[in-house]
C-alpha cells in the first residue's frame, strides 16, 4: 500500500514522547512492507517546511497515495501550505486520518499562554479544526475521555504503543531501582515523586533507588534540594543510552498530578515502560490508571507524596504479584500495543475507506 505520511518533526530526534511516536510508526509502516512517502520537518523551520509541502503537492501531480495519516504537532498549524495539503488530499479523495495527541489549549486553568498571543493560537487551533473536519475522515485520539472533548463525525482512541524490547523472564527481580522518564514540573508531579523516595530512603530506611531521566539540569528548582541524596540519579538520555539505563531499572514511577487535563494523558512512558517488562507505580489519573487497573501491570495510589510512597513500600514488599504483573506487562504489549498494532489499525481503518 502506498501511504502518505505527513508528521512535524525533523527524523532522529528520541529526546521525547511527541519525536518519539511519529518516528515509530513510520518504522512500523515500513516494517510492515508498505510504500511510504514521508513528509517532515519542523514547522518552525517556515521556509524549510514550506519547500517541503511544495515538493509534496508537486508529488501528488503524478502519484496518487491509497491512504494519508498525519502526526500533527502538538500546536496548531503555522504554515498555510499544510492546510492546502490537506484540502488537495480531500479533493482527491484519499482517505485520511490524523493523530489528534494534544487538547491543553482547550483548559484556560492548564494552559500557561496568556494575552494576545493566545488569543491568536486559539483562533489558530479552531482554524485547524474546521479543516480537520472537511478534510479528515477519521481522527484519532489517544484516549476515550480526551475524544469526547471534541465533534468530529469520525473519531477512534489510538493510544500509544511500545516495542518487545526484552525475553520473557521467569526471576522476581531483587527491586531495588525505579525509574522515572520524562519532564520535571509539578504538573508531572516531580515534587511528589521525589519526597515519596525521600519517605521511602529516610523515613522507611528502606534502599530504593531512583533514575530520573529528564532533560533539565540538577539546578531545576524541584531537582536542586535532592541533588545531593544517594538515592538519587539524574541523567539526560535518548535512543541507546536510554535504553541500558532502562534494562537496569525494574520497575517505572508515574507520578503525575492529578487534574483534568492529566485524567485523559496516556503517557508515551507508559508504553516504554511496558516494552521493558517494567510494572509501574503510577497515582490515579483516569486514563492511566484505568490501563494499568485493568491489564494488572501495577500499583494505583492518590497524587500525594505519602500515598506514593506507600504505594511503593507495597510493590517492594510483593513477590508473586509483582512477577505477575511482570509477566502481565508482555503479555498486553505482544497481544495489543506495539507499534506494529497501532500502525495496522490505520491501515485497517483507512483501507476500509477505499473499498466503499
Amino acid at each position: 500500500m502506498k501511504i502518505l505520511y505527513i508528521t512535524f518533526i525533523d527524523f532522529g530526534d528520541l529526546s521525547s514522547g511527541s519525536g518519539v511516536r511519529p518516528q515509530k510508526m513510520y518504522d512500523a509502516f515500513i516494517a510492515e512492507g508498505h510504500e511510504v512517502k514521508l513528509l517532515e520537518g519542523l514547522q518552525n523551520n517556515f521556509k524549510s517546511r514550506s519547500q517541503r509541502v511544495r515538493e509534496t503537492m508537486k508529488w501528488l501531480k503524478n502519484n496518487r497515495p491509497d491512504i494519508c495519516y498525519i502526526e500533527p504537532p502538538s500546536g496548531p498549524f503555522f504554515n498555510f501550505f499544510d492546510h492546502l495539503l490537506l484540502l488537495k488530499l480531500h479533493r482527491m479523495k484519499v482517505p485520511t486520518a490524523l493523530f489528534y495527541r494534544d487538547a491543553v489549549w482547550k483548559f484556560a486553568d492548564w494552559w500557561s499562554v496568556k494575552g494576545i498571543k493566545r488569543f491568536l493560537l486559539m483562533m489558530m487551533h479552531r482554524f485547524d479544526l474546521m479543516i480537520f473536519k472537511r478534510c479528515c475522515d477519521i481522527v484519532y485520539f489517544p484516549s476515550q475521555s480526551m475524544s469526547e472533548l471534541f465533534s468530529f463525525k469520525t473519531r477512534k482512541v489510538l493510544p500509544p504503543a511500545g516495542e518487545d524490547n526484552l525475553p520473557t523472564t521467569e526471576e522476581v527481580s531483587v527491586k531495588k531501582t525505579a525509574i522515572y522518564v520524562g519532564g520535571v514540573s509539578e504538573r508531572y508531579g516531580t515534587h511528589i515523586l521525589l519526597k515519596a523516595f525521600q519517605i521511602v530512603n529516610e523515613e522507611y530506611s528502606v534502599d530504593l533507588k531512583l533514575k530520573l531521566v529528564c532533560r533539565v539540569e540538577q539546578s531545576d528548582p524541584l531537582v536542586a534540594p535532592y541533588k545531593d541524596k544517594p538515592w538519587l540519579q539524574t541523567f539526560k538520555a535518548s535512543g541507546d543510552s536510554l535504553q541500558e539505563i532502562y534494562q537496569t531499572a525494574d520497575f517505572g514511577v508515574i507520578p503525575f498530578k492529578k487534574d483534568i487535563y492529566m485524567d485523559f494523558a496516556v503517557p508515551v512512558k507508559m508504553m516504554e515502560y511496558l516494552s521493558y517488562s517494567l510494572p509501574i507505580v503510577a497515582t490515579d489519573c483516569v486514563e492511566t490508571a484505568r490501563f494499568i487497573m485493568s491489564n494488572d501491570i501495577g500499583v494505583i495510589c492518590e497524587d500525594n507524596a505519602d500515598a506514593l510512597a506507600e504505594a511503593l513500600m507495597k510493590i517492594l514488599d510483593q513477590n508473586e504479584d509483582f512477577l505477575r504483573y511482570k509477566k502481565n506487562c508482555r503479555t498486553v504489549l505482544l497481544q495489543s500495543n506495539l507499534w506494529a498494532h497501532r500502525a495496522a489499525d490505520v491501515v485497517q481503518d483507512l483501507e476500509a475507506l477505499n473499498s466503499q
